[in-house]
């Protein structure tokens, strides 16, 4: 058996397939073979060809035996390449040392081995997903499905209690499914007929699903012929194409067993690279489709930087052991003396360096590094950095070569994906401000035809005006501004407007289905007051019901690095940002948490929150890390979750009587509701809206913004004693899967002690009686009564006649120490007396 033979054997072996045709032809060889992954079909002479048969080619009849009919399954799991972790898959797959793994196995061993390699990587980070065919049509909207549920409900509680009331529920809801199915489809139709201009695809693929009967005829004619079997019909189409085919052209020679007309062997000596193996996985770089080996085109693309080496290898073995007639010999120096590599930035790699077929070769990389080691020179590089970068210099030596020949490599790093170039910039007339941008992975000429803006939009500082520009397209004052596809950018003319003076927020969606940008400053150059500082910007308060999801948003208008959330129990919740804004793409933060901005480069740190408990209730606080100067900005946004779907404006009130107060309840996602109803504390029941002619007891009146805007309010005129107690706040929420009623309490309460008014009175006249007292006591002071001026006198008299006292006490000891003590008398007033003392 020759060697082509050999693999093709192999390779049929390879995917499980059987060779099941048995047949020989004229000159007993097997010319004709029929395979599949399945023995059970049989392969027999056929009895009626449908052409005129040679000797080489036998008609054959193959038969496929189903004893079960073939039936779609409910569920069938597939792996979701486009949602896989390629940075774990790269750094996988690049922590393996190939050359010295290979070197272990023999060529057909080391593909397994890789094989076993990719497949691994593939089921960690590939996640798998299960598929379930929906039950209900393809143009059953989202409302219908519910009906259909809600019909089938009632229908059941019909079934169980015979119920007239049940009876037209049910009917009630059979009349809105049919009302609603007929909408559905007309939508359908209209659709699918608009879309005979836009994919006619669509259009004929649903015309084919109408078809009952089977696209071949049942009856053909040629002439006067006609046919009514298909055996017929098969025989009308050889002899209407017989005149097209003429066995005698292809004469073959007899077998003779040599297979020397099967020479076309590839020489071992052809030359090709690392390079080379990674230009052809590149180039799959728009396909999606799945091998036979169940593995997407767009996985081997996105690993093409851990995989192109081994598998350079394992082509470069193969080929080596291939014996050939003609052997040509390449030389050295036909190897490129320099060459030039492109790499992501953290991605790993093999760095190599000079001819394949080298015996030895030394290696320097610009940080200083060397290695020594037998082959090819190459150096495996975990994550690419700035120090992996510029010249690499390596020495090898090979069977042409008498010494030793050096090659250069230089190597260049790129951030994956786009490059933005965001500012502005000034002539004499006018101000140009832009957000261009510069595919990373397109080559330095920066032709990259599939890479272009979809749309380009700038805000205006404060957000006074939106603009959405393009090639021609602008306003009065506002122009286009860019000169490729990618660019984004607007002119117009000087001197600045006051609401052109701030920061502009530019952004550019790109075919990748992202967002670039950011924030740019425009200022005159006289400007003395500057611009306005920087605040953070956070949602209104949420309530939510209990298992639903909420958003924390804050933003700034300024590119920040990073940011972060404080749960109101302390918990710090790290927010990362996903790498692709895709469709599809989940955008996790945690299990519960999922980051939904437009980018940290717009200032946004929108976060949605799923499965609120209660004990998310309470202020969230988001942290926001400026990108400019390294500083954290932040803000708070309270939450509120509640355990039902409606919540009372305040669970207890106070009020006095006589007074006015307003009570209720609102729904919490602001649904809109079917009626609003009360139940005092006297239980007196009665429903209130917004209409001038609903006609609630006297004192009652609605309160709130309407019905479908979730608001149950009610304002009690003239607070009594009857209205002390718990109220009942009842409403029924409108939606499609017809929720019961719903009801809150709420307790108005008479205050206890003192009002606010009384406290304010008795805080009042508390402080005009201290005003009257100092007012009287200063009255008494300076112009005293004379009965009051004798008993003033006495009383100084007397405390005078205890200072003499004191003083010849004192002067007694003083004399009794030798010291002398004058003692002047003090001065009288003009009442005679001394001064008095207060």
């Amino acid at each position: 058996m020759s060697n082509t033979s050999t693999h093709l054997v192999d390779s049929f072996s390879y995917y499980n397939f059987y060779q099941l045709n048995q047949v020989p032809n004229a000159r007993g060889c097997l010319l004709d073979l029929v395979f599949s992954s399945f023995d059970t079909p049989t392969v027999q002479l056929a009895n009626t060809p449908i052409v005129s048969p040679d000797s080489y080619h036998p008609p054959l009849f193959v038969s496929f035996p189903f004893p079960t009919p073939i039936t779609a399954q409910d569920t069938r799991t597939y792996r979701d390449f486009k949602s896989a972790d390629y940075k774990s898959m790269l750094r996988y797959l690049g922590s393996f040392d190939w050359e010295n793994t290979f070197s272990l196995y023999s060529v057909d061993d080391s593909a397994v081995v890789f094989n076993d390699a990719l497949l691994s990587s593939i089921n960690k980070f590939v996640p798998i997903k299960v598929f379930s065919p929906s039950k209900f049509p393809k143009w059953t909207s989202t409302i219908l499905k519910h009906l259909i549920i809600t019909k089938k409900k009632a229908h059941a509680v019909y079934k169980r209690t015979k119920s007239i009331s049940d009876y037209l529920v049910f009917s009630e809801y059979r009349a809105k499914c049919k009302r609603q199915s007929k909408v559905d489809y007309s939508a359908h139709i209209r659709h699918t007929e608009e879309a005979l201009s836009s994919s006619p695809s669509k259009f004929w693929k649903f015309v084919n699903n109408l078809k009952q009967k089977p696209p071949i005829p049942s009856s053909l004619h040629l002439g006067n012929i006609v046919s009514n079997t298909p055996t017929e019909s098969a025989n009308l189409f050889s002899t209407h194409f017989s005149s097209t085919f003429n066995s005698s052209a292809f004469q073959l020679s007899p077998f003779t067993g040599s297979s020397d007309y099967l020479s076309y062997e590839l020489p071992s000596d052809i030359t090709f690279s690392v390079d080379d193996v990674f230009s052809a996985l590149k180039s799959l770089k728009n396909t999606y489709s799945n091998g036979p080996d169940d593995i997407s085109a767009q996985c081997l693309y996105n690993c093409r930087f851990s995989i192109a080496y081994p598998i350079y290898l394992l082509f470069r073995r193969s080929l080596d052991l291939v014996k050939t007639r003609v052997v040509c010999v390449f030389t050295a120096k036909q190897w490129p003396k320099s060459s030039t590599i492109r790499v992501p930035v953290g991605t790993a790699v093999n760095v190599t360096c000079g001819p394949p077929k080298a015996f030895y070769c030394r290696m320097s990389g610009p940080s200083g590094e060397v290695s020594r080691h037998k082959g090819q020179c190459w150096v495996h590089v975990k994550s690419v950095g700035s120090h992996h970068l510029d010249v690499w210099t390596c020495w090898s030596v090979t069977a042409e070569s008498a010494a030793e020949v050096q090659y250069t490599l230089r190597l260049h790093a790129y951030r994956e994906g786009a490059v933005t170039d965001v500012g502005c910039d000034e002539t004499p007339s006018e101000v140009r401000v832009f957000c261009n941008v510069r595919n990373g992975t397109a080559t330095p000429d920066g032709g990259d035809g599939h890479f272009r803006s979809k749309y380009c939009r700038l805000t205006l500082p404060r957000d006074a005006k939106i603009l959405s520009l393009a090639y021609g397209r602008g306003t009065t004052r506002y122009s286009y501004y860019g000169a490729t596809y990618n660019d984004c950018g607007v002119s117009f003319a000087k001197p600045l407007r006051g609401s052109e003076i701030g920061r502009w927020k530019c952004m550019n969606a790109m075919s990748d289905d992202r967002v670039y940008g950011g924030f740019v400053v425009v200022v005159p150059p006289n400007n003395t007051k500057g611009i306005p500082p920087l605040t953070v910007t956070t949602g209104r308060s949420v309530m939510v019901p209990k298992g639903n999801t909420f958003h924390v948003e804050c933003s700034v208008h300024s590119e920040i690095e990073y940011c972060w959330l404080r749960h109101p129990n302390g918990t710090a919740i790290p927010v990362t940002v996903p790498d692709s804004t895709a469709a599809g793409d989940p955008k996790r933060v945690g299990t519960r948490y999922r980051y939904t901005g437009e980018g940290l480069s717009f200032g946004q740190c929108h976060v949605a929150i799923g499965d609120a408990s209660t004990l998310d209730t309470g202020p969230w606080l988001c942290a926001l890390g400026l990108r400019d100067d390294r500083r954290e900005m932040y803000g708070t946004m309270d939450v509120t979750v509640s355990e039902s779907v409606i919540a009372a404006r305040q669970e207890e009130l106070y009020a006095t009587e006589g007074t006015q107060v307003t009570l209720g309840c609102d729904t919490v996602e602001k649904q809109p509701i079917a009626y609003c109803r009360f139940l005092t504390p006297r239980l007196l029941g009665f429903a209130v809206d917004e209409k001038s002619n609903a006609q609630p007891p006297p004192r009652y009146a609605y309160s709130g913004q309407g019905l479908t805007a979730g608001h149950c309010g009610l304002s009690v005129d003239r607070v009594d004693d009857s209205d002390y107690g718990n109220w009942t706040c009842a409403v029924k929420i409108l939606d499609s899967s017809g929720s019961e009623e719903v009801s809150t309490t709420v307790l108005l309460r008479k205050p206890e002690g003192f009002t606010m008014i009384q406290i304010i009175g008795i805080v009042l006249c508390g402080t005009m009686i201290s005003i009257m007292s100092l007012f009287f006591a200063n009255h008494l002071i300076t112009n005293p009564s004379a009965k009051t001026t004798k008993k003033i006198e006495k009383l100084e008299m007397q405390l005078e006649a205890g200072e003499q006292g004191a003083s010849r006490r004192v002067g007694a000891r003083r004399a009794q120490n030798s010291t002398r003590v004058i003692r002047t008398q003090p001065g009288r007033s003009k009442h005679g007396s001394i001064p008095r003392r207060i």
